[in-house]
């Protein structure tokens, strides 16, 4: 059974340990024989989904007496709700790291410093960050698993053609340079938007233009620093005043337009006609999990979003947990 194979634990398969219960399981001393099944969910898909099922084949033919059923497409609402119900996986993958602080102190994920001890893991061989991100509150409840790196990915060619010599260093030159790249139809709506500063086009979001700013999310005192951090207010006052120069409706309109556009592209590459023109941005914010300095058409200012790997408890409640720390990211 895979609550055996808990029971006796291995650092082996991303430091798998026992099910969160009452009474703390015994841990089982190193090199004792285990066997059974164990349940790995993650969030990856498609050719990601393929690199981990390698890594667990890698793992079975290391462990014959293991058997490793992996559940892709798992994401964190999915292993929310599973845990909530009592059918939980007993290993998964998070893409983020905004949600240890609950699932810490909530008991949904274990506390693997017995295992970590037991194993001789040396956790100095991460970085204080990616440390940080990975506890609350001295509880070790999920280990790192992979780091992307975000920056901007910019156009060479139309930053020449409107004059411009390089990207920007602060967010008034990103706006100032993001209006001199920006072309508008005969009609009024935009052809071509320097920047789209809307949340959730491609990475932007709160966590990852912060550092831009410094803005910091928990006092001292571990209290939300939101309201009270005068670099929130610096962040979104620039990004509606660059909204309001173009026009929140023009730009959904054109953000909609980059979708059908994309659509009709696809279409036509795969019937191997020419494709139709289409609207585009100068420049976006993106990631790479493989970041290359070699790009003709890139400044990439790393940013980390780190993604954890945790063993999940089926038996815990999700009602009430505390309020999780989210994670300063380098920079901020």
């Amino acid at each position: 059974m895979k609550r055996s194979f808990l029971a006796a634990g291995t650092a082996v398969l991303l430091l798998t340990a026992c099910t969160p219960a009452p009474k703390e399981n015994k841990v089982a001393n190193p090199g004792t024989p285990v066997s059974g099944t164990v349940e790995l969910w993650h969030f990856f898909t498609e050719r990601e989904a393929k690199a981990i099922a390698s890594v667990v084949k890698d793992f079975e033919a290391a462990h014959p007496t293991i058997k490793v059923t992996v559940k892709s497409g798992q994401d964190d609402s999915k292993v929310t709700q599973a845990i909530g119900a009592g059918r939980g996986p007993d290993v998964g993958l998070s893409y983020s790291t905004d949600i240890v602080g609950k699932f810490c102190s909530s008991g949904a994920w274990v506390d693997l410093t017995q295992y970590v001890q037991r194993d001789k893991v040396d956790l100095n061989k991460l970085n204080a960050t990616t440390r940080q991100y990975t506890q609350f509150d001295g509880k070790r409840c999920a280990m790192p698993f992979l780091a992307d790196a975000y920056g901007l990915f910019y156009n060479k060619d139309l930053f020449a053609k409107a004059g411009i010599s390089g990207p920007p260093k602060t967010l008034d030159e990103l706006s100032a340079d993001a209006k001199k790249l920006t072309v508008k139809n005969p009609d009024g709506s935009l052809k071509t938007v320097g920047f789209l500063p809307l949340f959730d086009f491609y990475e932007n979001a709160a966590a990852h233009l912060a550092p831009a700013v410094g803005a910091k999310w928990l006092t001292d005192e571990g209290k939300s620093a939101v309201g009270s951090d005068p670099a929130w207010k610096t962040l979104l006052t620039w990004q509606k005043s660059l909204i309001d120069w173009y026009g929140y409706d023009n730009l959904q309109k054109f953000r909609a337009g980059l979708a059908t556009s994309s659509a009709r592209t696809t279409r036509s590459i795969r019937a191997r006609s020419p494709s139709t023109s289409t609207p585009s941005t100068a420049w976006r914010s993106s990631r790479t999990r493989r970041p290359s300095s070699s790009s003709a058409s890139r400044r990439c200012r790393p940013r980390t979003r780190p993604g954890t790997v945790a063993v999940t408890s089926p038996a815990t409640s999700s009602a009430s947990p505390r309020t999780p720390r989210t994670p300063r990211r380098p920079g901020s």
